[in-house]
């Protein structure tokens, strides 16, 4: 059985599409032949620790609203911004629920030398780098279970991790490379009329397998701390869409967003492990936010009708990739200066789920 998660994270990049007038074909990324990523040298920087937050005292009262946003309008006009030296951006292209379906691509941070790395039908993204960038992780759906997959940066020697009947799906890998967190159905509690989601964590060859939330609701999309110390993930627990932080055990979780809009999801940490980055339709269109880690400080990012989500961060903090169809075709990959506002599209071609990698 299919969960409502699915149904939600593929159903808002789908709704995306059919909004933007994609149900016509379309055709992905010229594919150029694969071959290895370079090789990148890593960042000295070392990441600030996380602060911890006050422990909730009771789940069970109305949620406080967040205080309003800053209004922070980006230009719809394209800038050029530097982003040539920023590493490179995986990204799932030319979906078209017919063939072989969306593949996996990627570019340098500007949007150029891109290239295909899969083939064959069922992958799906969020795609998640390895912290050596010598791996990426993501989701294959061509069977009747969903199983994470790790392959070699250049797409070669693909490989199940998990291999379980159920839907698992949405990895990420921790800061460390030691795990991956991921969500899945396997518990087999019923949450409505699905399996609810929990989020587990296991070790990088898929081993240990661990559920760390052990909830009947529908617990996703999670996202490590640059520490490793913490992990930010979406729930409906409280009733609507928000989004969590735990601790890396599992232990601890609280609600930073607590607003009474439908759906904030998605959380992306800042490099420096200050910030959080989300998707919302708290304001009537689908926008990108920022807040501090502590769940204040909110920005909006974006401000167009094109449902702008799912949003990345550059390795040194200082732009956001996200998917939008602000231009009134397909949703595609686009990126924003953070400080100024500044964006640039960088894709042409029905582009969606961008990941950046770690390294400089």
């Amino acid at each position: 059985m299919k969960s409502e998660l699915s149904i939600c994270r593929i159903g808002f990049v789908l709704a995306a599409w059919m909004l933007s007038g994609c149900g016509t074909t379309e055709t992905g990324p010229t594919a150029m032949d694969s071959t290895p990523a370079p090789t990148l040298k890593r960042s000295t920087s070392t990441p600030a620790p996380f602060t911890p937050m006050p422990t909730a005292t009771n789940t069970n009262v109305p949620p406080t609203p967040m205080p309003a946003a800053t209004n922070t309008p980006v230009p719809s006009t394209e800038i050029p911004v530097a982003l040539s030296a920023l590493g490179q951006i995986a990204f799932m292209s030319n979906l078209q629920l017919k063939e072989e379906g969306p593949q996996v691509y990627v570019m340098n941070a500007d949007g150029s030398n891109v290239h295909r790395l899969t083939s064959g039908p069922g992958w799906l993204g969020p795609l998640s780098w390895s912290p050596d960038e010598k791996y990426i992780a993501l989701t294959n759906s061509a069977s009747a279970s969903w199983d994470i997959y790790v392959m070699e940066a250049d797409g070669s020697n693909p490989r199940n991790l998990t291999n379980f009947d159920a839907i698992d799906q949405e990895p990420a890998w921790s800061p460390d490379g030691q795990h991956i967190a991921f969500s899945s159905n396997r518990a087999g509690r019923i949450s409505g009329h699905a399996l609810a989601m929990d989020i587990f964590v296991m070790n990088a060859d898929g081993s240990d397998p661990r559920n760390l939330t052990d909830s009947a609701t529908f617990d996703t999309s999670p996202a490590w701390s640059p520490d490793g110390s913490h992990i930010a993930f979406q729930s409906d627990r409280d009733g609507n869409w928000e989004i969590y932080v735990m601790e890396a055990d599992g232990s601890n979780p609280r609600n930073l967003t607590n607003h009474e809009s439908f759906l904030d999801d998605s959380p992306a940490w800042s490099p420096d492990g200050h910030r959080i980055a989300f998707g919302s339709d708290r304001d009537g269109d689908r926008e990108v936010y920022v807040m501090a880690a502590d769940g204040f400080n909110l920005r909006r990012m974006t401000d167009s009708a094109g449902m702008d989500g799912l949003a990345t961060w550059s390795p040194d903090g200082g732009y956001i990739a996200f998917q939008s169809g602000r231009d009134g075709g397909s949703q595609e990959i686009y990126v924003m200066e953070v400080e100024s506002g500044n964006v640039q599209r960088l894709t042409e071609h029905m582009a969606f789920e961008a990941t950046w990698s770690p390294l400089p």
